[in-house]
């Protein structure tokens, strides 16, 4: 059931229509994992609120699932991080009928005298934080706004093991292979179980804190201009163009001695012309030479950075890192080492 609900790619709106009815929702999401949640969605709520014996406000909410569960998280985190509906599971847009038009306003009424006379409110928590691990993408740029706009000021991590696959799932909108827009929620938070990578970010490279670097789980566009400072189009027509150059100088210097009758100049002229041009010529076929993969797509107008993640992409799953990085054992073997090599800097750089 896992495996069917993963490969459904096709978006629904986050606000589904009443009964069917059309929804204008620009917020959308995996159907496959909306439907997983929403099936679930007031059972969980009612549980929460009854767990919590009616005083919600009185507890910190963590939300938290790896896999499947992390797409879970992030979907019911949208239901929770407020006020608690226990009266339904995800909202729907309202029925747009003149009769659901008539019926909604006599329930707000309802409600509202209900709230003023008994002065019951809808439970909401102290605080909500939300940790996911493993979790791939759940919604478009529409649903990652709305969701990081809820969390704003609020902890929203996905805590991802170094070449684990799901979380680079659904391909985003910049990704080859990629069928529709999906994006990532929160922060990504790196960890790995190799001693080198681990001690390579003191245990976590926690996106906007550790360094500048590009998180690497956001896509980058995969087009880039061939041409650009350090292609190998680039620098071989820079090296023509100074080729080009030096054939003028050589072929002035030539004519300059040819009008003077100057057959010393001519020799000059022409040695000089012959060992510019070779020198070229050798720095123009070293680098061809040292083409590398990435810069024989570069030449077709690839981005450097987007070929790199695709081929480290391929290399992980040639070498099975790709799944082996994703199973339960994995991330716990990764947090254990992360946290063991932030607590050895922590000893050796104490905060401030």
């Amino acid at each position: 059931m896992d495996v069917l609900t993963d490969v459904n790619l096709f978006q629904t709106p986050l606000e589904m229509g009443y009964e069917g009815q059309a929804s204008d929702d620009s917020r959308l999401v995996h159907s496959g994992f909306f439907a997983s949640a929403r099936a679930i969605s007031r059972r969980v709520k009612e549980l929460l609120v009854s767990a919590t014996e009616g005083t919600p406000g009185d507890w910190s909410l963590l939300i938290t699932g790896h896999s499947l569960g992390g797409a879970l998280a992030q979907l019911m985190a949208t239901e929770l991080v407020g006020a608690v509906d226990v009266s339904r599971g995800f909202k729907e847009r309202d029925d747009a009928s003149l009769f659901g038009i008539a019926t909604r306003f006599g329930r707000d009424l309802l409600s509202s005298a209900k709230q003023a006379v008994t002065g019951v409110t809808l439970p909401a928590w102290k605080e909500v934080a939300m940790y996911n691990y493993g979790a791939p993408r759940v919604g478009n740029g529409e649903f990652v706004s709305f969701f990081n706009t809820l969390f704003a000021g609020r902890e929203a991590f996905r805590i991802v093991n170094d070449r684990d696959i799901v979380p680079r799932l659904p391909r985003g909108a910049g990704a080859a292979g990629a069928v529709l827009e999906y994006e990532h929620v929160g922060r990504t938070v790196l960890i790995a179980e190799g001693s080198d990578a681990a001690e390579g970010f003191d245990g976590f490279w926690v996106e906007g804190e550790s360094n500048e670097a590009d998180c690497p789980l956001r896509d980058v566009s995969p087009l880039s201009n061939p041409f650009s400072s350090g292609t190998v189009l680039a620098d071989v027509g820079e090296q023509t163009r100074n080729l080009a150059s030096s054939l003028g100088d050589t072929w002035s210097k030539v004519d300059a001695a040819a009008k003077s009758r100057s057959r010393g100049e001519l020799q000059k002229a022409v040695g000089e012309g012959v060992a510019s041009f070779e020198g070229i010529k050798d720095s123009i076929a070293g680098r061809l030479q040292a083409m590398s993969t990435a810069d024989a797509l570069r030449m077709v107008g690839l981005d450097q950075r987007f070929v790199e993640s695709e081929l480290r992409l391929v290399e992980s799953l040639a070498q099975g890192k790709a799944i082996e990085h994703h199973l339960e054992p994995s991330y716990f073997e990764a947090m254990r080492k992360a946290l063991d090599v932030a607590q050895q800097v922590e000893r050796e750089q104490p905060l401030t």
